[in-house]
């Protein structure tokens, strides 16, 4: 996943998004690598794409845990502000580890100004 970010800010996102299909394919069902390849997929225009990879981790998310984190990544990447914004509401509620990266994470930037995130923020002590 660090080469998908390397190749990233170096604007190679074609690579960036190869790098996360293989990190997926090797994450053995973690939901790390679909969220971030989700995401990218979604804001570089591939939102069908995008939607198959979230479809896959709300289907998952019927059998196993998949943090709330991971399908609020995909839904901001699609703008999709209200699910991006529920899905960090219910990553508090369920205490998802990965909340404590969200404020410093550009890729929230769709939801960072919104009240509802500045809640969530708040509530964790983080602003």
């Amino acid at each position: 996943m660090v080469q998908s970010f390397l190749f990233s800010i170096d604007g190679k996102q074609d690579q960036a998004i190869e790098s996360l299909v293989h990190a997926d394919e090797l994450a053995d069902g973690s939901s790390q690598a679909a969220a971030a390849l989700g995401n990218l997929l979604a804001r570089k225009g591939q939102p069908e794409r995008a939607r198959a990879v979230l479809t896959r981790l709300l289907e998952l998310g019927n059998s196993r845990y998949v943090p709330p984190t991971s399908t609020g990544l995909i839904y901001a990447g699609l703008g999709e502000k209200e699910a991006a914004l529920a899905s960090l509401e219910r990553g508090l509620a369920v205490r998802d580890v990965r909340m404590t990266l969200v404020k410093q994470d550009p890729r929230w930037k769709l939801v960072a100004d919104d009240a509802r995130f500045v809640a969530v923020m708040s509530r964790m002590k983080l602003v």
